[in-house]
């Protein structure tokens, strides 16, 4: 269970909110070999299409990286998933 953050000026960590694709290429190297499985969790900030094409794609040493992105839940989006039918889940 690995963590990359970094620390803000209040010395709380957080994701940086860009460039996440680039933090996570640099980290990969530095991660045990031996794991085979890498999943990847993000705020509202992970919303950026080079990091979800990257994780999709397949090409880390991990193969595709499972992953969950958090939003807002305003109405809209409430009302969005409701239109969804069950069996697209």
């Amino acid at each position: 269970n690995w963590r990359l953050w970094r620390k803000s000026h209040t010395g709380c960590p957080f994701l940086p909110g860009k460039d996440q694709k680039r933090l996570l290429q640099e980290a990969e190297p530095s991660l045990p070999k031996g794991d085979e499985e890498l999943k990847l969790r993000s705020g509202t900030a992970g919303y950026q299409h080079e990091l979800l094409k990257y994780l999709e794609s397949g090409s880390s040493r991990f193969g595709k990286i499972r992953f969950a992105v958090s939003c807002d839940v305003t109405q809209s989006f409430r009302q969005a998933v409701q239109e969804v039918d069950e069996i697209d889940w």
